[in-house]
């Protein structure tokens, strides 16, 4: 790969995949770790269940929905590490 005056590698020549300590850029893990199904809730913009509004379903710009699996920790803001 060319390098720019400062060192840096020009975006069109950087590897989409970064590459490993074996130089492959095959992935670690390339199966989920996880057995099964994972289930998720759609929560709102602030990560709660119920619907908050006129929108029972918050998307950002992209049509995206903010999920929160069943497995993840249901902890305030802030009060990890008390």
């Amino acid at each position: 790969m060319a390098r720019d005056g400062d060192g840096t590698v020009p975006a069109n020549e950087r590897p989409w995949r970064s590459v490993l300590v074996d130089e492959t850029g095959a992935r670690l893990n390339p199966r989920p770790t996880a057995p099964g199904y994972q289930t998720a809730i759609a929560v709102d913009a602030d990560g709660q269940p119920s619907p908050s509004g006129v929108q029972e379903l918050h998307c950002d710009r992209l049509g995206r929905i903010r999920v929160r699996l069943h497995w993840q920790l249901r902890v305030r803001p802030g009060a990890v590490g008390r």
